[in-house]
């Protein structure tokens, strides 16, 4: 069977499993992980060391886990997504906080640009924009080259128009702005050695972010709001708290250390709100000046 096709039915497997079942299943992974010490796991611990260094060595390990089980627990949502009714959906969004300002934004006919970090169930915002709003969204391209069709048609599905991150994709999400619309992106996909970045800190740790947002909001006359995605799941009941805010004002410096500080402040302050829902397990910190953290991970 290809690849392609054993990717969808898969996910049309686990979606059958319901969210509290899921969870329990993805902690169980989450602590094998640890077990064998993968190095998903020892990049996950070597992050939140860098992060939050004033947690002890038990208490640090306890939440690598449960960051991990979140990150996996993600591979079922994805399924969810994949499979139930848009109805069914839209009924976990039990509260949006900031839709006023995301409204007004959009009346001013500026475009607006929104920054959604890779905390909680980030791919979900798909559904509520795709049900009440045109948009354009980057994603970064699959590994496995042979599964970006179906996961393309997943996400497209629930609305909204996705392009790979590169010119095709950069072109469509400025003309959107341009034209007064939403463009969506991922500020905190860490960027190539030869892509364009910014030098930044992170919980007070040297990274590199991508210069995009930057760009963009150079390149147009765009407001700029970040979005959350948090996930509370209690006891059989899975929901969803989507937060639009504002950033600083000085988001829209043309000063870089000053527009990146603006950036990184919102997704500390993001991230903090519950930090095993950020995705530690990604090299967040490497193509940085200086020796790598991650070898031997």
């Amino acid at each position: 069977m290809p690849t392609a096709k054993l990717f969808v039915s898969f996910l049309k497997l686990i979606s059958k499993l319901e969210p509290r079942r899921a969870m329990s299943v993805a902690r169980t992974v989450s602590a094998f992980a640890a077990l064998l010490n993968t190095g998903m796991y020892q990049t996950t611990v070597k992050n939140l060391r860098f992060c939050f260094s004033e947690l002890q060595e038990k208490e640090l390990r306890r939440l690598a886990k449960e960051s991990l089980a979140n990150s996996f627990f993600l591979l079922f949502e994805y399924a969810y997504m994949s499979t139930w009714d848009k109805s069914n959906l839209l009924n976990l969004f039990y509260q949006v906080e900031g839709l006023d300002l995301f409204k007004d934004s959009l009346k001013r006919g500026k475009g607006v640009l929104i920054l959604v970090p890779h905390y909680g169930n980030f791919e979900i915002l798909e559904v509520f924009m795709g049900a009440h709003y045109s948009f354009v969204a980057l994603y970064n391209p699959p590994k496995v080259k042979s599964l970006d069709g179906a996961i393309s048609n997943i996400r497209q599905r629930h609305g909204g128009s996705m392009y790979p991150i590169g010119p095709a994709g950069l072109r469509a999400i400025i003309k959107e702005l341009r034209n007064g619309k939403i463009s969506v992106v991922l500020p905190d996909q860490v960027p190539n050695l030869n892509s364009g970045a910014i030098e930044a800190k992170f919980f007070g740790n040297k990274i590199r972010y991508m210069s995009l947002v930057y760009k963009l909001l150079r390149s147009t006359s765009s407001e700029v709001l970040i979005a959350s995605v948090t996930r509370r799941l209690e006891q059989t009941d899975l929901r969803y708290e989507i937060c639009f805010e504002k950033l600083s004002d000085l988001v829209y410096s043309q000063d870089k250390t000053e527009h990146i500080k603006a950036v990184t402040d919102a997704i500390e302050a993001i991230v903090l709100r519950s930090p095993k829902q950020y995705q530690w397990e990604y090299k967040i910190f490497k193509n940085r000046d200086g020796a790598d953290p991650y070898n031997n991970t």
